[in-house]
């Protein structure tokens, strides 16, 4: 039987799932945790060997602790589970550590088939994680050829240039705002800068694509 976890603060969704998952005999009773901390204590103890992760936890994010079970268990199949329907979250999640991206509009059959997927291996995903990957393959973010920023580097400093602030950007990403602050100090750092605008105008002289127009003021951090 395959045992199967989730960690979600949702209690009414963890039953109707804990119902569905039971009636299924090739499953063992679903382990539900409502925060990361007991789910990854025993994820280390081998006591599932599948788990979803939602992103927006209570005070918390889901991104975190598909880092450290990855970093803790790193044959554990993670699917991030999630209401959260946005392009830059389904590759941040997948950075992370995660094999698959569900949403939580999907139906349990659906939930189920993608379980089954993830533990032979096959990569999981929703229709906005398959549109998410198709345009990084396709280079639609800025090209990283000529400087050495990562594509989470690349995706914040975008949105900066956009004008939206560090708390804006985690909330658009579904990531902390300290996670935000140490990418932009990794940003800063790489390019030689000390600024959000001085990073957006450094990496303009460096790119040969179209131009980011910077809207914002000179916010540190």
């Amino acid at each position: 039987m395959l045992s199967i976890a989730i960690i979600d603060d949702n209690s009414e969704l963890l039953e109707l799932l804990r119902d569905y998952l039971a009636a299924d005999a090739r499953f063992a009773p679903l382990q539900a945790f409502d925060s990361g901390a007991p789910a990854l204590e025993a994820a280390r103890k081998g006591k599932f060997s599948v788990v979803l992760i939602d992103i927006r936890l209570l005070n918390d994010s889901g991104l975190r602790w598909i880092r450290r079970i990855r970093e803790a268990c790193p044959a554990m199949r993670i699917l991030a589970y999630t209401c959260v329907d946005s392009e830059e979250t389904v590759i941040t999640a997948i950075e992370a550590g995660a094999d698959g991206y569900l949403l939580k509009q999907a139906s349990f059959t659906e939930i189920v088939a993608s379980i089954l997927e993830a533990v032979k291996g096959l990569p999981v995903a929703s229709g906005v994680a398959l549109r998410a990957l198709f345009r990084l393959v396709r280079k639609d973010f800025v090209s990283s050829q000529h400087h050495d920023l990562s594509p989470a580097e690349l995706r914040i400093l975008e949105l900066s240039a956009k004008g939206y602030d560090c708390k804006t950007v985690a909330k658009k990403l579904g990531i902390s705002v300290q996670t935000v602050y140490v990418h932009n100090r990794r940003i800063f750092r790489k390019l030689g800068v000390t600024n959000r605008l001085a990073a957006i105008a450094k990496l303009q002289e460096k790119d040969s694509g179209p131009a980011i127009t910077p809207k914002i003021a000179v916010v540190s951090g």
